[in-house]
């Protein structure tokens, strides 16, 4: 959150996907459905993949091949405030690294924290306001 607190964190093998933008948008989902189990308030979804960051800011992505993982997303409505937004790869490593946990150690979800090993990472990420 704002002030640096970890609230879930999810580490989930994904099925097939046909480009990176589809695999970034499933994962995504994943995250902010097991989000809303636990929190409602505003969020910022931080991706690096400035495509899908177009896309899910457009009025009318109907002809997207991702549409329905778009579509998807807006049923996230039980969010006070829900937005996207572009980082650079270099501040999204610990997303990738929690994929990276997924193949290591298998499905994962976490309340409150990150795998042990990932701690630092969160730290160095981790922008307070």
């Amino acid at each position: 959150d704002h002030a640096g607190l970890v609230l879930s964190s999810v580490c989930r093998k994904l099925p097939h996907s046909r480009t990176a933008e589809e695999a970034e948008g499933r994962a995504a989902l994943i995250g902010l459905r097991s989000l809303a189990k636990v929190y409602k308030g505003p969020v910022v979804w931080e991706t690096d993949c400035k495509s899908l960051t177009i896309l899910c800011s457009a009025d009318n992505p109907s002809k997207s091949p991702l549409f329905g993982l778009i579509l998807d997303k807006a049923s996230l409505a039980v969010f006070t405030e829900y937005r996207i937004s572009h980082v650079p790869r270099e501040c999204n490593q610990l997303a990738h690294e929690l994929a990276a946990e997924a193949r290591i150690s298998g499905d994962q979800e976490i309340i409150a924290k990150v795998p042990d090993r990932l701690q630092d990472l969160v730290a160095s990420e981790c922008i307070t306001a």
